[in-house]
């Protein structure tokens, strides 16, 4: 797979469904996204109202997908605040599927989010990643992301309880 095929761009109301699968296949890959495997019972068409309120002129949020092709195979999601004094903030989650990990995608959507928010007057991005997430956490400390704290045992995956990494990204 050549990574110029696949394009970073907004997502669209059209694109619930596909969006949708992408959120659940990502899930059930991946024990560190929020949702566990099947917890996940957003429907089709509540993705296409959650997608709407998103792209909304007045959202204080963006959603990008990777396409290939037609085809979604990630995504990064900035959730802002309407409040005046967190307006200048924007809080990361992202995921790529398994099959197009490991091939520069992740870093290719916070390079896009970073360019995003600078040019839209944001001064920070924040995100929470599980402590055991090296692959993700050497991906955001490469970045720039810098540790600013750890909410210990936040996090339960089956009977282990683990600890979440605060970082952010100030410009």
């Amino acid at each position: 797979m050549d990574q110029n095929q696949i394009t970073i761009r907004s997502i669209e109301p059209k694109d619930a469904s596909a969006f949708n699968a992408l959120k659940k296949t990502i899930e059930a890959e991946s024990p560190y996204m929020l949702y566990d495997k099947d917890e996940n019972q957003a429907t089709d068409a509540q993705q296409e109202t959650f997608i709407e309120r998103v792209t909304s002129p007045n959202s204080p949020n963006n959603l990008f997908v990777l396409d290939f092709h037609g085809e979604l195979v990630g995504f990064i999601a900035l959730m802002g605040s309407q409040l005046n004094k967190k307006k200048h903030s924007r809080e990361i989650a992202m995921g790529v599927l398994k099959s197009h990990t490991g091939k520069g995608l992740g870093k290719r959507l916070l390079s896009h989010a970073i360019s995003f928010a600078k040019e839209t007057g944001l001064t920070r991005l924040e995100l929470t990643v599980i402590s055991e997430n090296m692959p993700a956490i050497g991906l955001y400390e490469t970045i720039g992301f810098k540790l600013e704290g750890t909410k210990k045992c936040s996090i339960r995956i089956g009977e282990r309880l683990l600890d979440e990494r605060c970082y952010g990204l100030v410009f």
